[in-house]
């Protein structure tokens, strides 16, 4: 009996050991074996060195499968070609070739059953040595961080030159300033990989000093150069001094007349740190060299526009620069823009008045610098036709010519010495030409040893009175030329105004103010050159404001609102809304 039991007992345990060792079924591959062997970020000196795992289940797979790929500093993973599969159910495994010294490798490994593959182990790291000996440890290259990023917790990358070994591990400090006595991370550790995440978050907006070095054993290397970066993780952090890029200009556009004396100015920033403001440079002067008409937005406010209305029919130039505190960096490419009106065929063209150089003056560059504006009651033309010559009665030759640019500076070319020029300017619209300007004359005298030139003094020309009208009566300044348009401003009996333009000749006679208003000739007597003024079309008549309009769009030209009608129930009507 008991030899019977003893039997029954050993089948038992052989059925039992049969089991536990038979072959994984599909839900067992779930489990991943676990690596041990080369430890994860270690130098090894064997050329093939052996990778060891463990395998938690009690079935026994057929056979392991192995990946095992190089891994760049840079991120790039390429698979070797060496892995594959070990052919046995053995639970180590060695590469069938050489592996390259230097060379960091990344490897897994998963169960096979026949066809079926299991899941793969985590990631380990290893690279292959030789190990380098203290006396010939060099000083790392790093590669980064550096700039301006984005994370708290950046991963520090470097190279090493040395070709012939591998460092057992490395050192990296962090601080907040250049000579390292502000530490906020410190690290040496026996790991040969030349990439560390060391999970130590740092401060937004602020700039840190990072080095590394090699070690082996206690014994550290000389330190790498001092790399460093600047933390913009949220939001943006306010500019440096450095990090004040040239704003780029973007309204108005490049010899753009704009539609109003107050124009908004407009420009961007391509930098990625936020400015304590803008400063605007705005001059009648290409060189900004005149009084300066700018200001600042002090915030990071991309327009500005002036406090007070700029001069009609004038070229402006204008710069913008960007400062954080009492620093500003470069300003952006100056930019011109013109004030309207602009001019029409036939209509409006005014002889322009020449700014410089002066009449009589000696000009002692090699060439001049004419400059010129649109006259009185003027406007801002296609172009101007600019006569230089030597020839008093301009029968001569031309040194300039057409500029179908609204410009009003004109630099020559090389001219001769000890001459004498006269010049005149007229405006040009389309393909016609306005009235000239009143010639005017100035000598070269580059060498310094020219005679004075025997001409009579020229004397200064008296501008013309400008057209005005003095009010008899209180007067209301329209929108257009006639009562049927709205008011704009008001003048008081006695009050005089300038006029700058005029109504069309089949209509009553109404005079544009400099208040770019209109007001009726029976309120006033005028005087000066009123005929000479330039005619403008009456603008449209915006209607009425009521709700019976029928249109958003003409309900807002009128000044109403476009609202929901109160009461509506069933469905949504809109009506125009008046105040």
């Amino acid at each position: 009996m008991k030899h019977n039991i003893r039997t029954l007992l050993l089948l038992a345990f052989i059925a039992l050991v049969l089991t536990a060792c038979g072959p994984c079924t599909e839900i067992d591959l779930y489990t991943s074996p676990t690596n041990t062997s080369p430890p994860n970020h270690s130098l090894v000196g064997d050329l093939r060195p052996v990778l060891t795992w463990d395998w938690s289940e009690a079935c026994s797979p057929t056979e392991y499968i192995i990946n095992l790929w190089t891994n760049a500093t840079n991120g790039t993973v390429v698979d070797t070609g060496f892995g594959g599969t070990t052919g046995d159910s053995g639970r180590d495994w060695s590469p069938s070739v050489d592996l390259t010294p230097g060379t960091a490798y990344l490897w897994q490994v998963a169960a096979m059953n026949g066809t079926m593959i299991g899941t793969y182990s985590e990631f380990w790291e290893f690279i292959v040595g030789p190990s380098c000996e203290t006396a010939s440890l060099i000083a790392p290259d790093p590669v980064g961080p550096t700039g301006n990023i984005s994370t708290l917790d950046p991963t520090y990358i470097w190279d090493y030159a040395d070709p012939a070994c591998t460092p057992e591990g490395y050192a990296l400090q962090v601080s907040t300033n250049s000579d390292f006595t502000a530490i906020v991370v410190n690290l040496r550790e026996a790991n040969p990989i030349k990439a560390w995440t060391p999970g130590v978050l740092l401060d937004d907006c602020d700039r840190y000093y990072w080095r590394v070095a090699a070690i082996d054993g206690p014994d550290d290397g000389p330190w790498s150069a001092v790399s460093n970066f600047r933390i913009n993780a949220v939001g943006n952090c306010p500019c440096l001094v450095a990090e004040l890029d040239q704003p780029v200009a973007v309204w108005p556009g490049a010899y753009e007349i704009v539609p109003d004396l107050r124009p908004v100015l407009e420009w961007s920033f391509p930098g990625s740190c936020e400015v304590g403001g803008f400063g605007i440079h705005l001059s009648t002067e290409h060189d900004f060299s005149g009084p300066s008409l700018g200001g600042g937005t002090g915030t990071p406010n991309t327009r500005w526009t002036t406090a007070e209305d700029l001069e009609p029919h004038t070229q402006y130039w204008w710069e913008v620069f960007a400062g954080v505190g009492t620093d500003f960096g470069e300003p952006s490419s100056p930019r011109s823009f013109f004030t309207g009106p602009e001019c029409s065929p036939l209509v409006g063209m005014v002889a322009p008045e020449l700014i410089s150089p002066i009449n009589g003056a000696q000009v002692t560059e090699g060439y001049a610098k004419l400059r010129y504006k649109p006259g009185p009651g003027g406007c801002i033309p296609d172009g101007y036709f600019v006569n230089l010559q030597t020839d008093p009665a301009f029968l001569g030759t031309n040194l300039l010519g057409e500029f179908f640019l609204p410009g009003t500076t004109v630099f020559t070319d090389p001219l001769e010495d000890c001459t004498i020029h006269y010049w005149k300017v007229a405006m040009i619209q389309g393909a016609v030409q306005g009235p000239a300007s009143l010639p005017e004359w100035f000598y070269t005298n580059e060498s310094g040893i020219c005679a004075e030139p025997s001409l009579p003094p020229t004397p200064a020309p008296v501008p013309p009175s400008p057209p005005m009208i003095r009010f008899l009566q209180n007067a209301f300044c329209r929108k257009g030329p006639g009562t049927e348009y709205g008011t704009a401003a008001g003048y008081e009996k006695g009050q005089e105004a300038e006029l700058i333009g005029r109504s069309e000749p089949d209509r009553p006679p109404w005079w544009m103010t400099s208040y770019r208003c209109w007001v009726s000739d029976s309120t006033g007597e005028t005087s000066g050159p009123v005929d000479e003024l330039p005619i403008y079309k009456a603008p449209p008549i915006l209607p009425v404001c009521n709700d019976k309009i029928p249109s958003q769009e003409e309900c807002e030209e009128a000044g109403g609102q476009w609202t929901i009608r109160p009461g509506t129930v069933t469905s949504v009507q809109y009506y125009c809304k008046c105040d």
